[in-house]
């Protein structure tokens, strides 16, 4: 594939482009073109497919119909892809996550529904974000058809509430992979993504800080990605994994030994579960699941 010279960076909620503005000199002097797509994040009647359709006249005013690639932090990344799934016209050819909740964020189900529901600012793009969202439920069944290359870079630096992750986002939200099971049957899992974890917190400024010097990984990792070369192995290894299960199968859920996260999701319908990779052997009606560190699994 020849070299894709347009990058659009899209910022994350609760942000702006300009924590991003350190990666123009560098990618301008490699050669690509960055644009920086801004986007409104506190506004209560915005979500994230309505941001998508904006991204859409974005590109087709900026770019035209040549090939891009996305870089896209946090909640950009689910606006990216949206926007493959139900924008693109072909041109995306290749997506870069930073910290991207693919599977929405275990926060909203730790915080009163009620709260959620009339906070003053983000409303709309904040529940999009929860865990087993009807935003998050539609990305989950388009990842099961053709998309663009993804390659995701996932914090891997401490816990929040037993959680490793980035402090925010946790591992296993910020892997696209998942394994899904529905009826009892397993399903036709999504394409692997490309997963890149590294000792960094959520934080634009995380990644960003001096770009230039030799030894910063996040740089000539990102450089190797967006010219779609192979990248080195990782050093970091997540070790818990999550599902999401139907909550009338709750009780037929055997072996999995003590949860460190048990909440309802979203959709009430259904429980996210966090448990230890290493101590877990999870059994729905007796069948085995496949439970991965560092990925999603869905019973549904």
């Amino acid at each position: 594939m020849p070299v894709i010279q347009h990058v659009v960076i899209i910022h994350g909620l609760a942000d702006v482009s300009k924590s991003w503005n350190r990666l123009k000199p560098m990618l301008s002097g490699k050669g690509f073109i960055p644009y920086f797509f801004e986007y409104p994040t506190f506004k209560n009647d915005l979500n994230i497919p309505k941001i998508a359709s904006r991204l859409s006249e974005f590109v087709k005013q900026q770019i035209g119909s040549s090939p891009f690639q996305i870089i896209a932090h946090s909640q950009g990344g689910l606006i990216s892809e949206w926007y493959d799934a139900f924008e693109n016209s072909g041109s995306l050819k290749r997506v870069v996550t930073i910290a991207t909740p693919f599977h929405g964020n275990m926060i909203p189900a730790l915080a009163p529904r009620a709260l959620v529901r009339h906070l003053p600012f983000s409303r709309q793009q904040i529940k999009g974000l929860g865990c087993y969202s009807e935003i998050i439920q539609q990305l989950l069944l388009c990842r099961l058809k053709n998309s663009s290359e993804y390659i995701s870079f996932i914090g891997l630096t401490g816990k929040i509430f037993g959680i490793e992750g980035d402090r925010l986002v946790s591992t296993c939200e910020a892997n696209r992979n998942a394994t899904i099971y529905r009826s009892g049957k397993l399903i036709a899992a999504p394409e692997p993504a490309t997963v890149i974890y590294m000792k960094k917190s959520h934080w634009p400024l995380s990644y960003v800080r001096k770009l230039h010097e030799p030894e910063n990984e996040f740089a000539s990792r990102l450089l190797l990605a967006l010219d779609g070369r192979p990248q080195p192995p990782n050093i970091l290894r997540p070790t818990q994994c999550a599902f999401v299960i139907r909550g009338s199968y709750i009780d037929s859920l055997t072996g999995h030994g003590k949860a460190v996260l048990n909440k309802p999701t979203w959709d009430k319908n259904y429980r996210l579960l966090y448990v230890n990779a290493h101590e877990t052997e999870i059994k729905i009606a007796g069948q085995k699941i496949d439970l991965q560190p560092g990925r999603f699994t869905y019973y549904v």
